[in-house]
């Protein structure tokens, strides 16, 4: 009786560590004993039985490691169980930490080897803060002022401790957060099968100092303010790295999305994010019939009527599925009670035809084609045919589905802009458009520039989006009265347009601040200055539209100039100013259309 394990245990022991257990009892004569060593580890359980009063026994991995050792004779025997810890020693930690500023929380992590597991943290981060005490490898400090700081953690378990160190640099931040918006309805349409244009408004409060970055997620969800982790949505071959998202047709699925924008400045804690509600809705069935709404026919042949070209706008030419068709006579001009008395079949696929005895010379009659298929409305077409008794070659015309009507609502329009390169961005604001059948869709803003010069006119495509109030800076017109004409053009997402705004304005070359600076070193400064700051702000629209009004006042400037008078520096400074603005555009990422007929345009001027 009194079964003992003399000195054991302490709290933990090492992995591999080989230990040695005795056991006594303080009576007894002709014991035996036995041992199990029942390791509780990650990758499963382990157990070891041993024999004897005196065993050695060496723990393969980390776990809970329960000890039991049993003595018996032939009168009784007595159990005894021991319960300790079995932990991986701290072989090696290494400090890591991300960009730390003052007044900001700056993370920490301690990268710990073999493994975290059951191992607590104390960290020091050497500013006269009380210390923090965490399990988990990782840690937040905020520090109050710039400067180095010596930052200390000690990584320990039951049978070890690491202290490692680094030292951090904690600097002010150069900028304020950015602003950034969304001027859209609570719930944004977008029809699946058009072109759509979703663009964030960021302001970036004159910060050139750190790199830009803008990225926009898609998720798949009801709603952007439902709980739960919604799917992500990945768009191949769509750039998601600027404010301005154009997703092309069929991109996505019929369904509802939340669209996220964010934007950072670099590794800094500032940055902004907004979401908006989506809805990418199925377009209507397209019916169409051959030869237009209204065809002159002879009744001495048989009647066509193919609707075979009808299709649905939502898929690819490739995918279509089958539509179901139904043809009817709706209406004719002779005198018959219910319309058209006109029979024929069947009326059930994508062509029929009218035998010509059942056509009367002289009348005209009105054909219906719907269509339709499973989980979508029906939709219809007309088509009248003029039967007449002289042989007549048809006459036919492009049958174009008609789209729902478009009208807009014009407000406001205020464009300030007198000189190319002003200090301030010509500002255009507009508002009170909408699309009549489509309230939430965006609509798409295009600001378009000409100007001419005896007979030679060149145009421009400054801007493209759904931005309705937007900052531009303008090429400015030819000499001698350097007047460019301006045109604003609302589209919606099925393509219909109207200009909104066409007028005249009188852009003159810029004239540098103190006038003490020839134009030729102000353009070369700005290239070495503005346009650097504009590619870290990485927004291609606006780095495009800055190389254009650079280039083009450059050629205007140039128009003037005693090329042969001129000293050599000058025009080796003008020949820098068109290799930066011409490296500057072959550097952006093109993705859209839009995009390549704007550098094309700006490449042209600094040819």
């Amino acid at each position: 009786s009194g079964l003992q394990v003399p000195n054991c245990c302490e709290p933990g022991i090492a992995t591999g560590t080989e230990r040695n257990f005795t056991a006594r009892v303080q009576r007894g004569s002709r014991v035996a004993y036995a041992w199990y060593f029942s390791l509780q580890k990650v990758q499963g359980d382990s157990l070891v039985i041993l024999s004897g009063r005196d065993v050695t026994y060496t723990p393969v991995a980390a776990g809970l490691l329960e000890i039991q050792v049993r003595a018996f004779n032939a009168l009784g025997s007595e159990n005894r169980t021991l319960v300790l810890e079995v932990q991986d020693a701290v072989q090696y930690v290494a400090l890591r930490s991300g960009p730390c500023f003052t007044n900001r929380s700056a993370w920490f992590e301690a990268a710990t080897s073999p493994s975290p597991r059951r191992v607590a943290y104390h960290w020091d981060f050497g500013d006269g803060a009380p210390g923090q005490d965490t399990d988990e490898p990782r840690a937040e400090h905020c520090y109050l002022r710039p400067g180095d700081y010596r930052v200390q953690v000690n990584a320990s378990n039951l049978v070890s401790f690491f202290v490692a160190q680094a030292t951090v640099t904690v600097q002010v931040l150069a900028c304020r957060e950015p602003e950034v918006d969304v001027v859209l309805p609570l719930q944004v349409l977008m029809r699946r099968s058009q072109r759509n244009y979703l663009e964030a408004h960021v302001d970036l409060r004159d910060c050139v100092t750190y790199q830009t970055e803008y990225r926009w997620e898609v998720y798949r969800t009801a709603s952007c303010q439902r709980p739960g982790r919604p799917t992500r949505v990945a768009l191949p071959g769509v750039d998601v790295s600027r404010p301005q998202l154009v997703l092309p047709r069929l991109a996505l699925p019929v369904g509802h999305y939340c669209f996220v924008f964010v934007v950072s400045f670099g590794d800094t804690p500032l940055a902004r994010s907004i979401q908006a509600n989506v809805t990418v809705a199925p377009e209507r069935l397209v019916p169409i019939i051959e030869g237009g709404s209204y065809r002159v026919w002879s009744d001495t042949q048989d009647l066509v009527l193919d609707g075979s070209e009808s299709y649905d706008p939502n898929l690819e030419d490739g995918d279509q599925t089958p539509l179901s068709f139904h043809w009817a006579c709706v209406a004719s001009t002779q005198r018959e009670a219910g319309g058209c008395a006109l029979n024929f079949g069947p009326r059930g696929s994508s062509v029929v035809t009218i035998p010509r005895e059942r056509l009367a010379a002289g009348v005209e009659y009105t054909f219906s084609l719907t269509v339709w298929k499973a989980g979508r409305k029906e939709e219809a077409t007309n088509q009248t045919v003029g039967a007449t008794r002289p042989s007549v070659t048809r006459l036919r015309q492009p049958s174009i589905p008609a789209h729902p009507l478009f009208s807009v609502f014009y407000s406001m329009y205020n464009l300030q802009a007198t000189h190319a390169l002003p200090a301030q961005r010509g500002r255009l604001r507009g508002g009170g458009w909408h699309a009549a059948e489509a309230a939430g869709a965006p609509l798409v803003y295009a600001l378009l520039l000409r100007r001419c010069r005896q007979g030679h006119c060149e145009e421009f495509c400054v801007y493209k989006g759904s931005l309705s109030s937007y900052g531009a800076v303008l090429p400015p017109g030819f000499r001698p009265h350097f007047e460019v004409g301006l045109a604003v053009v609302v589209q919606d997402q099925l393509g219909a347009a109207v200009v909104a705004l066409n007028r005249s304005l009188a852009i003159a070359l810029p004239e540098p601040s103190g006038g003490t600076t020839g134009l030729t070193v102000w353009l070369h400064g700005l290239t070495a200055s503005v346009l650097p700051g504009l590619l870290r702000q990485a927004d291609p629209q606006h780095v495009i539209e800055y190389s254009l009004a650079l280039v083009t006042v450059l050629n205007e400037y140039e128009q003037a100039l005693d090329v042969a008078a001129e000293p050599e520096h000058e025009r080796q400074r003008r020949a820098q100013i068109r290799k930066n603005v011409t490296q500057t555009l072959v550097s952006l990422r093109v993705h859209t259309v839009d995009d390549i007929q704007q550098i094309a345009a700006a490449l042209a001027q600094s040819m």
